[in-house]
Formats: C-alpha cells, sequence, structure tokens
C-alpha cells in the first residue's frame, strides 16, 4: 500500500484527462438530484465538498467502487452546533408509508426515500453531518448532477438557506483574494459548477504508508513521527508532502484522531467548509469522520 498527495490544480477537472484524478468544489457525478445527500438537522441538501478516484490499492469496497464523493453540511450552518429545521426522522416518523399532503414536504419525503444505496452519513461531535456515496465506474464517469430544487417552499423558512445553493460557492463569509484563491488560482465564481482538478500522485518514502497514525510514537512504534523532538518543525523526508492526502503520514492541527490507514486528510479549502482554521480526516473505510479547530 502507498500514501498519495492529491494537489489541487488550477483548472476546471476534465475527467478525459488521465493526469486529473478528481475535484474539489463542483457537483457530485452520476447521481440523480434525488439521490444528493440531505442534511437531517436543516432538510437541506448538504453541500458538495470533493470527489475523487480512489488508486486501486486504496479501494477497500472492492473492485467495483472506483471513487466516492464527500458532503457536508454548509460552512455558515457550522457555528458551534448543527442548524435544527424540520428533521427527516421527525418527518418520517409522522408520515412512515405515504407522502404528507402538504406538497413542499411531500417534495422533501419523496428526496429522502430516494437515497442512494451507498449513502454513508457521519456526524462530527457538535452534532453536524456530512456524508460519503461510494461510486462505481459509471457514477464515476456520468453526468454532473443538478442541484436539487425539493427545498424551494415555504417549508423550510424556519433554516437559514445555504448560501451555496444560490451563489455557489464565493462564500460572503470568505475575504476574496484571500488563502483560498491561492490555493485554487483564482476566487469561485458564483457558480455551482466551479470546480478544481485535484491529481493524486504516490508519495516517495512515506514511511507511514499502511501505518496507522499514532499521538506520541516511539522507538517501537511502527508509525514514524514527521516532526523533529526538540523543535517540532517537519524532517526533511516530510517536508514536501501535501496536507491534501490519501492514507501515509499525518498532519491533523490537535490530537491524532481514531481513523484507519485508509484516510484522506484536507484542509478547509478542499472543497470550502469550516473547520475553525483547522482540517479535517476522514476514514473512508469504516466511515468515520474527524476535524479539529486550528
Amino acid at each position: 500500500m502507498k500514501a498519495y498527495d492529491l494537489n489541487i490544480l488550477h483548472e476546471p477537472v476534465d475527467r478525459s484527462n488521465p493526469n486529473h484524478h478528481g475535484w474539489c468544489y463542483g457537483r457530485p457525478p452520476g447521481i440523480a438530484p434525488t439521490q444528493w445527500p440531505v442534511d437531517s438537522s436543516s432538510g437541506y441538501p448538504l453541500m458538495h465538498g470533493f470527489t475523487l478516484r480512489l488508486p486501486e490499492d486504496h479501494r477497500v469496497h472492492g473492485p467495483e467502487i472506483v471513487g466516492l464523493s464527500f458532503f457536508a453540511l454548509a460552512p455558515e450552518h457550522n457555528d458551534g452546533m448543527a442548524e435544527e429545521g424540520r428533521t427527516i426522522a421527525q418527518l418520517l416518523a409522522d408520515h412512515p408509508e405515504a407522502p404528507p399532503a402538504d406538497s413542499d414536504l411531500a417534495s422533501m419525503w419523496e428526496h429522502v426515500k430516494n437515497e442512494h444505496p451507498r449513502l454513508h452519513r457521519m456526524e462530527d461531535i457538535l452534532g453536524c453531518e456530512y456524508a460519503v456515496i461510494l461510486l462505481t465506474e459509471a457514477e464515476y464517469s456520468g453526468d454532473f448532477c443538478p442541484v436539487p430544487s425539493y427545498f424551494d417552499g415555504s417549508a423550510f423558512s424556519d433554516v437559514t438557506r445555504p448560501r451555496w445553493v444560490d451563489r455557489g460557492r464565493q462564500q460572503d463569509w470568505r475575504e476574496p483574494g484571500g488563502y483560498i484563491m491561492k490555493a485554487l488560482g483564482a476566487d469561485p465564481d458564483g457558480s455551482a459548477s466551479f470546480s478544481r482538478a485535484v491529481t493524486c500522485v504516490a508519495r516517495d518514502h512515506d514511511p507511514n504508508a499502511g501505518v496507522p497514525a499514532e499521538e506520541f510514537p516511539d522507538n517501537d512504534s511502527a508509525y514514524t513521527s514527521p516532526f523533529d523532538k526538540e523543535t517540532y518543525e517537519r524532517l526533511d523526508w516530510a517536508k514536501n508532502f501535501s496536507a491534501q492526502h490519501i492514507g501515509g503520514t499525518m498532519f491533523p492541527v490537535q490530537g491524532v484522531p481514531d481513523v484507519g490507514v485508509h484516510y484522506i486528510g484536507f484542509e478547509e479549502f478542499f472543497g470550502d467548509y469550516n473547520f475553525g482554521g483547522g482540517n479535517a480526516q476522514l476514514d473512508f473505510e469504516r466511515m468515520k469522520f474527524d476535524w479539529a479547530c486550528g
């Protein structure tokens, strides 16, 4: 097993390009609008963060599953707790067999009933929701999914409407021209179609490929710390490793989370999240997600 750096390119994704192994921002591929994951707390669709074609040595869900799409709640909805609206659980409890008479709620009910068969939901310690859809080759190569419109009715007026559904990914809570522009080569243009291609490159000489990360490794540990014990600076062999990566040496901003060797580490700008200046780790084998603020 190898570890891989995920490098963001300053260009939109083109899946006919063999050097494009996924994308951040933009829209998910190969699913129907009714399969776009819904935030159980707010009722709105979760925001697409990134889609990746997994290297073969990280295809832990079988050879037919070639990639995944990651979804998160809107960054302005992550402000200390989930923003509660008309919950999915309550809607299904009130209407277990047939949709409600209210047309807005009926649209949401139909949407929830058509969840993707390989949808995996996760929560952070604040109760905020995230999700992963595992993708076949046909899905990964399929058309980009339109943003669903089931939530346009008055039934959703009790929750702040996510900015991204109307303005794409140009969030006005971010400073234009800031660090996101430096990472992406341009500010998101306000379109839901704005994407940045990602290339997946095997890390040379990563001693932690296939090794679970440890908080305080010692001489008996299989995991090798990438930091100097006295200065806490990165050692030479780890200096050029990307903060966006699959497996291998981890760079969490706080403690090492309980994730396995098949994980993705990423920063806030890898799809535009609110991690309080921190970063995140997604264990896509056990479907566990953790983030910490900076």
